[in-house]
C-alpha cells in the first residue's frame, strides 16, 4: 500500500489516524455490549426473581459479535439427563435450548450455527448454575 509521493513518516501518521479511529469504534462497541449486559442483568433479575449466577447466567458473546445469551436454571431432571448423555452436539443443544430465555431459541441456534463454541460456553454456564464449580474455583 505504497502511496506515491508520501514519505514513510506521512504514511505512518495516516495509518495511526486510521487505527485510532478504529480503536474508538471498537471501544464504543465494547461499551455498548457492557451496557446491554447490565440491562439484561437488571431485566432478568426482576423477571426470574433471582440474581445472576443463581437464577440465571449471561453468556457474553459480544467479543464474537454475537451479543448475549441468557440462560435460566432448569429442572433437575434436565441436568441429570444431560449428565447421563454422551454430551455430544445434539445433547448439548437440547440441554441449553431448554433454558434459553434471551434471545429466542431460533436466534440462539442461528448464533451457534455461526459460532459453534458459544453452545459450549452456554452449556458450561448452565452447568455452573446447577452447582458445578467453575474451573477457576475447582482447585481451591
Amino acid at each position: 500500500m505504497a502511496d506515491a509521493g508520501l514519505s514513510i513518516v506521512e504514511r505512518l501518521a495516516a495509518a495511526r489516524v486510521i487505527k485510532a479511529a478504529r480503536d474508538v469504534a471498537i471501544e464504543g462497541e465494547r461499551q455498548l455490549a457492557e451496557l446491554q449486559g447490565l440491562e439484561l442483568e437488571e431485566r432478568f433479575t426482576k423477571e426470574l426473581g433471582g440474581r445472576r449466577g443463581v437464577a440465571f447466567m449471561i453468556v457474553d458473546a459480544s467479543d464474537l459479535g454475537e451479543g448475549h445469551v441468557v440462560i435460566k436454571l432448569g429442572e433437575d431432571v434436565l441436568w441429570n439427563t444431560f449428565k447421563a448423555s454422551k454430551m455430544n452436539v445434539v445433547d448439548t443443544d437440547s440441554f441449553v435450548c431448554s433454558c434459553v430465555v434471551h434471545p429466542t431459541v431460533d436466534a440462539y441456534r442461528s448464533i451457534v450455527k455461526r459460532r459453534a463454541f458459544i453452545g459450549d460456553r452456554c452449556a458450561s454456564a448452565l452447568a455452573t448454575l446447577y452447582g458445578v464449580k467453575a474451573e477457576t474455583d475447582a482447585g481451591k
